[in-house]
């Protein structure tokens, strides 16, 4: 595992009582020592002393953050021979997450568990001092046996037994060697067994030859437990998570050792700021209309790293906004009535985060957890060394693209050269929008990869196994590919041509963008005698389609519907070794957004036949907000479409960020679309209600999507708030004003006046008599 800068963020207390955290339950590497273990203690009140009275916490140093832990009952033997037992209780803020470093700061040997209560559960994690005990102990008995074997009349079968026995004593020793990434002393170890077992089964030797494997035996046992003795000190590396409790850190050392263990605790992650964790807040409570909470949270210097922060519980329904100062980074109206925002964030930066309801009314509690997966610092284009990925657990490699950069990634591991075998991976890129692509085994063998397009902001690549016990050294390969230049579609005429021309190498693909400035369907096809593979991105990196000979003879031909942005194609050979030339032909037709869930939809965009998408077959189209109103209070977001399972609209600040996702309501009756609708439906209407003050004033676009596929055009609507109250109140709902009317004169008419009355049901102003 890469070894990172820890930070000290808590006390560790003595025979204390509480360590908020959690650790994960499948941790496969985990060793326990025999005694005692996390299963044997106490429910109720951890320790106590020989009276059975509980001892007061003591506060290790904040300075130093290692202090001797206080010795408590529990000598026993353990199958090593007698050890005393050391116990320290660590205490973390609430709403913590990230990685727990526990370890020795001693010189002398030490074993230690972590264990945890929730629900029951117990972990425990590895140390490599019984190791180097039984590679001291196995050394010493085979000097022994082979002193024996050289002895007059002694059994040649018992001098075979004991070789036996050393040589399994180096197979488990060379397991810990390796955990440990000792590997050149593991490989000599696993050579010395192989050598051991060979000579003692050989029935041509005798005791003599025997004797002097057994000495050869003992020499490597030896050299195995020096290669281990600077790990006799535990070092537990934990992922810890907001929401639960309860941990205590173990440690054994051997009875005859003079000097006590000195624990040293350090941590890496995200946390909640100090007014949160001294309450102990891991959650919030809505008690008034509109209201909104603020959690600080602030990350650790040097540690960049994956966020995933969701509420908890049934009473309400949340929506959650990350944001650093007053940018938004991520936003989520969650699912079941909880959201989940994943979202990489930068080292030694504080962020807020808005939790909503989404109702004015909601009343009520939730709660909230946060986990986070530290991340190493990722120079795009380099490989860094190997890397040793362990069962159960994700390594995280984190960078940054800068502003005016818009480039294709290409990310996959690699079997090290110094490996014997290739480690099964799977692999995730996360931008702050979220996932954007994941693959298990589309690299060279069983390892990953996968691509996309990478515009300016932050990143996290994922690295893990395809299963939780899979386990074994990787290395992370980079490299950025640069696009070929851009093409526009989107303005009149309705039907743009296009080609560029392009050559295919081995194992090699070519990259066009194309920036698409309306709503419509892109038809990219190649045409030439080169077998073509064809993949389509869209603006946030993710693929929208794939094909391999849907155009003529090996050609590929996409037909999609797209949305405003910039789109990749990535052009392919249909195998690692083809070559070749080809021409790429991109074709756009304004507008007609074509809906997946209408097969009769048209698929070739410039056969003359089709009738005009724009004006006879529109699938859909966004009506409210109307393009360039103005909107404030509480208003109506509507339209139709021809099909859909979902209908989702989004809102973006002038920036191109999106503030707000929604669900609409879908199916209500629009009769007046059956002429337009394939299927002559009827029931195509959308449509909810929504607080534009909970937007901050200033220009939006909204968009909305069928099945993920955008549909009708954009609008374009500008907020504005009737006081500065939704810039300070964050109820964002005006209530309990004087009664006020107004009149407009000559309106609707010349000579007629307008009479308006403000209506705090819908924060806006309501006709009450006109003319």
């Amino acid at each position: 595992m890469v070894k990172k800068l820890k930070r000290h963020i808590g006390a560790v207390l003595i025979g204390g009582f509480l360590l908020s955290g959690e650790l994960p339950g499948q941790q496969a590497w985990a060793h326990s020592l025999p005694n005692p273990s996390c299963s044997s203690l106490p429910k109720a009140a951890f320790f106590t002393d020989d009276q059975g009275t509980a001892e007061a916490a003591t506060t290790l140093s904040s300075g130093t953050a290692t202090g001797t832990p206080t010795t408590k009952k529990g000598t026993g033997d353990s199958g090593e021979g007698d050890k005393n037992y050391y116990y320290a209780k660590i205490t973390v803020p609430a709403l913590t997450a990230g990685e727990l470093d526990v370890s020795d700061a001693g010189t002398g040997p030490s074993e230690a568990i972590l264990c945890g209560r929730q629900e029951g559960s117990v972990t425990s994690f590895p140390s490599y001092a019984s190791a180097h005990n039984n590679a001291d102990s196995a050394a010493a008995t085979a000097t022994r046996a082979a002193t024996a074997a050289a002895q007059t009349g002694a059994s040649r079968s018992t001098a075979k037994s004991a070789l036996l026995k050393a040589a399994t004593a180096l197979t488990t020793v060379a397991t810990a060697l390796t955990a440990a990434g000792e590997t050149d002393a593991a490989s000599t170890a696993t050579s010395a067994a192989s050598t051991a077992r060979t000579t003692a089964n050989d029935a041509n030797n005798n005791v003599s030859v025997i004797g002097n494997g057994l000495t050869a035996a003992a020499t490597a046992l030896t050299t195995a437990a020096n290669a281990l003795a600077t790990h006799t000190g535990f070092d537990i590396n934990a992922l810890i998570s907001s929401g639960d409790e309860e941990y205590i850190v173990v440690v054994s050392i051997p009875s005859t050792e003079t000097t006590p263990p000195q624990v040293s605790v350090s941590f890496e992650g995200i946390m909640a700021a100090e007014n949160d964790a001294q309450s102990g807040q891991d959650g919030g409570s809505f008690t008034t209309n509109n209201q909104r909470i603020t959690h600080t949270l602030a990350t650790t210097a040097n540690t960049p790293g994956l966020l995933t922060v969701r509420t908890t519980g049934n009473a309400v329904d949340t929506e959650g906004t990350l944001a650093e100062s007053t940018t938004t980074i991520a936003t989520d109206d969650g699912v079941g009535g909880n959201f989940e925002i994943v979202s990489p964030v930068d080292d030694g930066t504080t962020y807020s985060l808005h939790v909503d309801g989404q109702t004015r009314d909601e009343r009520g509690d939730y709660g909230l957890k946060m986990e986070f997966g530290v991340a190493t610092d990722l120079t795009l284009g380099t490989s860094p060394t190997a890397t040793a990925l362990e069962p159960g657990r994700a390594d995280y490699f984190f960078f940054t693209v800068a502003a005016n950069t818009y480039n294709f990634l290409n990310v996959e591991t690699q079997k090290p050269t110094s490996a014997t075998k290739e480690t099964d991976t799977t692999g995730t890129l996360f931008s702050q929008q979220g996932q954007v692509a994941t693959d298990t085994n589309s690299g060279a063998g069983r390892n990953f990869w996968l691509g996309a397009p990478i515009s300016p902001g932050s990143y996290i690549v994922e690295v893990k196994g395809a299963s939780s016990s899979t386990e074994g050294a990787y290395t992370l390969v980079t490299s950025i590919q640069a696009v070929a230049t851009a093409q526009q579609h989107g303005s009149a005429p309705n039907s743009i041509d296009g080609s560029n021309e392009g050559t295919i190498a081995a194992r090699s693909a070519v990259l066009h963008s194309i920036v698409v400035t309306t709503p419509g369907t892109l038809q990219a096809k190649t045409t030439g005698t080169t077998d073509t593979y064809g993949t389509l991105y869209g603006p946030d990196g993710k693929q929208l389609a794939t094909d391999d000979d849907s155009g003529d003879g090996m050609n590929f031909k996409i037909t999609q519907a797209v949305g405003v942005g910039t789109h990749i194609v990535r052009v392919e050979g249909k195998s690692e070794t083809t070559t070749g030339a080809y021409t790429l032909v991109v074709n756009f037709i304004e507008g007609a957004a074509l809906s997946p869930t209408d097969p009769t939809d048209p698929t070739d965009p410039t056969d003359p036949t089709c009738p005009d998408p724009v004006t006879t077959h529109a699938r859909g189209t966004l009506e409210n907000p109307s393009n360039n109103g103005y909107r404030s209070g509480i208003g109506v977001i509507s339209g139709w479409v021809c099909a859909a399972n979902e209908v989702e609209v989004k809102i973006s600040n002038a920036q191109g960020v999106v503030q707000k996702t929604f669900a609409v309501g879908y199916g209500t009756s629009r009769p007046d679309t059956v002429g337009s609708c394939r299927h002559n439906s009827a029931n195509t209407g959308f449509g909810m209600t929504y607080n534009f003050n909970h937007l901050a004033e200033g220009t939006y676009t909204i968009r909305a999507y069928a099945d993920e596929t955008q549909f009708g055009e954009e609008q374009t609507f500008r907020v504005v708030h009737i006081s500065a109250f939704a810039d300070t109140d964050p109820n964002r709902f005006l209530e309990d004003l004087p009664a006020a009317e107004c009149r407009v004169s000559d309106f609707p008419v010349t000579g007629e006046d307008t009479f308006l009355k403000w209506e705090e049901s819908t924060q806006n102003f309501v006709i009450q008599d006109a003319g």
